[in-house]
């Protein structure tokens, strides 16, 4: 069988990485497109 371990690792930094991305987009989005809408909060 596959063990376990190298698996749940290569997820947790792939998670991690997702995360970081997102806060990058999250962060980025806003300034590249201005929102429209004054009450949409991100």
């Amino acid at each position: 069988g596959t063990a376990p371990g190298p698996v749940c690792c290569i997820g947790g930094a792939a998670l991690l990485q997702l995360a970081v991305f997102w806060e990058f987009v999250v962060s980025v989005v806003p300034m590249l497109w201005p929102p429209v809408e004054p009450l949409t909060q991100w």
